[in-house]
C-alpha cells in the first residue's frame, strides 16, 4: 500500500499540533487537579494525602504566581495541622512573599501558637494593613480573622 505525500504531511500536522495543545492545556488540568485533589483531602483531615498531592502540584511548571502562592499556604496549613510549625511557617513565608494574603494570618496564628507574640503580630498588623490597602470581597472575613486572632494574642499577653 502506498501512502501518499500529502497524507503523510497531514499527518505531521496534526501530531505535531497536538503536542502543542496538550503541552499548554495538560500541565494546567494537572495543576488544578492536585490543586483540587489536595484541597479536598485537607478538608477531609486526609493530611498526607493532601501533602502528597500540594507537593505534586508545585512541580508542574509555568504556574501563575498567585496558585504557587495559594499551594504553599495549603501546604503551611498541612504542616501546621501536624505539628509541624517550622515547616509551616517556611511555606506561610514563601506564600506570604508571592503576595498570599490569607498566609499572614495563618503565620500569625503559628507564631501565636509557638508563643513569639511580637512576630505573631508583626504578621497580624500586616495581613490587616494589606487587607485594607487592596479591598477584595474575601477580605472582609480574613479581616475578621485577622482580627480574631490579634485578639488571642492581646488575650495572651494581656494587653
Amino acid at each position: 500500500m502506498i501512502v501518499s505525500n500529502q497524507f503523510l504531511r497531514w499527518g505531521w500536522i496534526l501530531l505535531f499540533g497536538g503536542s502543542l495543545v496538550a503541552r499548554r492545556y495538560l500541565p494546567d488540568h494537572y495543576f488544578q487537579l492536585s490543586l483540587q485533589e489536595g484541597e479536598t483531602s485537607y478538608r477531609e483531615s486526609k493530611l498526607l494525602e493532601a501533602e502528597k498531592s500540594f507537593k505534586i502540584a508545585l512541580k508542574v511548571p509555568d504556574r501563575k504566581p498567585e496558585a504557587i502562592a495559594r499551594v504553599y499556604n495549603n501546604l503551611g496549613l498541612v504542616y501546621e495541622s501536624t505539628g509541624r510549625n517550622d515547616e509551616a511557617i517556611d511555606a506561610y513565608t514563601v506564600a506570604v512573599q508571592m503576595g498570599n494574603k490569607p498566609a499572614l494570618n495563618n503565620m500569625g496564628r503559628v507564631y501565636i501558637a509557638k508563643e513569639d507574640l511580637p512576630m505573631a503580630e508583626t504578621y497580624l498588623k500586616m495581613g490587616l494593613e494589606r487587607t485594607k490597602k487592596q479591598p477584595e470581597a474575601s477580605d472582609y472575613l480574613l479581616q475578621y480573622k485577622l482580627r480574631r486572632n490579634l485578639g488571642w494574642k492581646f488575650i495572651v499577653t494581656g494587653k
